[in-house]
């Protein structure tokens, strides 16, 4: 509920305030602090990176794929695709996106 409250509260000029934690891990974790575990996660997971992502380096998903803890998983990078996947075009990432997601939720 905190968090809900922090994501949708409002200041007092209406402007939504986003939490910046996310700016804090990106800090740290670019100076070798690590958060997590990736051998601790047991559950099946889908990893998926887009080629053009500012955020998301190759070598940072070959990294995390090796150290799953799941024998469950898959690691894909979508062609083509932007940090903005979701809102693109078909043939820039988004219908392989879509159905990467589909063909592993079932």
């Amino acid at each position: 509920n905190a968090y809900i409250n922090a994501a949708i509260s409002f200041n007092e000029y209406h402007v939504l305030k986003v939490p910046g934690g996310y700016r804090k891990e990106s800090y740290e974790m670019a100076h070798g602090k690590k958060y997590w575990n990736a051998k601790d996660i047991k559950v099946p997971v889908l990893l998926l990176r887009s080629e053009y992502d500012f955020w998301s380096r190759p070598k940072d998903m070959t990294g995390i794929c090796e150290e799953l803890g799941t024998s469950t998983k898959k690691c894909v990078t979508l062609p083509s695709a932007t940090h903005f996947v979701f809102l693109d075009r078909p043939e820039k990432g988004r219908a392989l996106l879509l159905s990467e997601m589909t063909a592993f939720l079932k």
